[in-house]
């Protein structure tokens, strides 16, 4: 493909691929109805156990979280045994889209999730309109393009969509929110198309996660939470935003010319929220035959949801205070102990991350590497498949993965050692096992919609055949792929350029 060809990737994160083919089947959602039947399109999947945090450093680097490093927003930092942010800056291979600039293609990207800003050969913006924002806010290169955007399309409506679904006046507001970001992402990508021939333009919209964390049980009868009368009231907002985005989608790609080969992605899928995750730790404290965790520091535990309910322009203007005292507060709170032969760490919920208290990583290891490592491992793996759903009777694990049975690379080490897969069939709140007795979760997740590991994706344009890919994609595929079209090559990446096979697709069918 020569230069003046062109690439246009619309993501959308969290966008849950079964109901995508549901709604579209049946003709609520038109324009991904019309892709399904012009495109070709395929499943993709994420990094196992780790998708959460790692799924967009993944698909933006084109490697996996053992190279990059990145997969959960907090992390244990290597070598101590305290809990940090690791936000984008915790990326340890560049955005694919630097290479290519380096390259002297012309790159617009807009609201890729969990990135920094970069002198680009183009435009980016990062968190203008994005799920769970990093906590330095709206950037963009170059950066009096900033001012442009605001004063063009406005500033950013949403820090967090976190705490906006208690009440169904919450759920309307945060609804009418999400669809009036939607209709500005639109506006802001079709203007961008104008601007310039861009090789690639890349523009993510994020209202599909936020909806499905905040408005699951209005849609899924068998959530917890779920009542038909406020459902009936309120309609179904999930589908609403599923809807606006459809149209979002439609109308971007009226604004893209003939020539150009076209992306519709989506990250990951959301289902409901079911885990026991925040009875992990408690599982393994019992299974080493203690009973408590020591308690955190008092000023911490005091401080702490203080200042997380702190409006967000007031800890901007706070921000010495927040480095010198506030983070300081946070890992005191998150201190583990060192004496323990294992622990859990920050993962997500859906998979729970078990850390080992290694000799030789650890400051103060307990376990010995090798032989007795992998017989500690089977041992808590044997116990966890023992645990039961006490409101059920059904098994509670749903599987157990050993972190070095999936990954190699060098950030591998950081990795939790074990990850747990809960059984979400049903909402688990309450944990039992001959070892454990009878643990119950005293906290209900504020969001009711978790994910799956799993998006989709669709391709059309000069050479790109039509019909469904026999086998998946990985994110970190896209990356590769990407740049391939565009005759450039990716260092230090693990995922694999599909280009040859959105060609070969056509040429299987006449």
């Amino acid at each position: 493909m020569n230069r003046s060809a062109q690439i246009v990737c619309i993501a959308l994160d969290a966008l849950d691929k079964d109901l995508v083919r549901r709604w579209s089947a049946a003709g609520v959602l038109p324009t991904f109805r019309s892709l399904f039947q012009r495109s070709i399109w395929g499943v993709t999947s994420t990094p196992p156990g780790l998708y959460v945090g790692a799924v967009w450093p993944s698909f933006y680097t084109g490697a996996s979280p053992a190279r990059h490093g990145r997969y959960c927003y907090r992390q244990l930092r290597p070598g101590t045994y305290r809990i940090e942010r690791a936000g984008a800056s915790h990326v340890a291979v560049e955005p694919f889209w630097v290479a290519l600039s380096k390259a002297g293609r012309r790159v617009a990207v807009i609201d890729v999730p969990k990135t920094t800003v970069t002198p680009l050969n183009g435009i980016q913006v990062v968190d203008w309109a994005t799920h769970d924002a990093e906590p330095s806010g709206l950037q963009t290169w170059p950066a009096p393009f900033g001012r442009e955007l605001i004063d063009r399309f406005g500033p950013p409506l949403l820090r967090t969509c976190d705490g906006h679904n208690q009440s169904v006046e919450q759920c309307l507001a945060l609804r009418d929110t999400l669809l009036a970001q939607v209709a500005r992402k639109t506006e802001l990508s079709r203007w961008m198309l104008k601007q310039a021939r861009w090789e690639l333009l890349l523009t993510v919209f994020s209202e599909a996660h936020c909806a499905g964390h905040q408005f699951w049980h209005l849609h899924d009868p068998g959530c917890s939470r779920y009542d038909p009368a406020i459902a009936d009231r309120m309609g179904n907002p999930l589908r609403d935003i599923y809807i606006a985005l459809d149209a979002a989608v439609g109308r971007v790609l009226e604004s893209i010319d003939s020539d150009t080969v076209v992306f519709v992605v989506s990250s990951h899928g959301m289902s409901r929220h079911g885990d026991a995750s925040g009875l992990l730790d408690d599982v393994l404290l019992r299974l080493e035959g203690r009973s408590r965790r020591p308690k955190p520091d008092r000023l911490a535990t005091q401080v702490l949801p203080l200042w997380q309910r702190t409006p967000g322009f007031v800890r901007a203007a706070l921000r010495p205070l927040r480095d010198r005292v506030i983070n300081r507060l946070v890992a005191d709170a998150d201190r583990i102990d060192s004496t323990r032969k294992c622990f859990a760490i920050p993962n997500n919920d859906i998979y729970g991350g078990i850390r080992l208290n290694v000799i030789g990583r650890e400051p103060r290891g307990r376990i010995r590497p090798g032989v007795e490592y992998d017989t500690f491992c089977q041992r808590v793996i044997d116990e966890l498949h023992r645990i039961t759903d006490v409101d059920t009777g059904v098994l509670a694990v749903r599987a157990v993965l050993r972190s070095a049975d999936f990954y190699h690379g060098p950030r591998v080490g950081d990795f939790p050692d074990l990850l747990v897969e809960w059984n979400r069939d049903q909402p688990l709140r309450a944990l039992t096992s001959d070892r454990i007795g009878t643990l119950r979760s005293e906290h209900l997740p504020g969001r009711t919609g978790d994910h799956l590991p799993h998006g989709c994706f669709f391709a059309y344009g000069p050479g790109c055949g039509a019909g469904e890919m026999a086998s998946t994609v990985s994110v970190m595929d896209f990356a590769p792929t990407f740049a391939s079209l565009l005759d450039v090559n990716l260092s230090a990446i693990d995922g694999e350029s599909f280009a040859s096979r959105l060609m070969r697709s056509r040429a299987d069918r006449g």
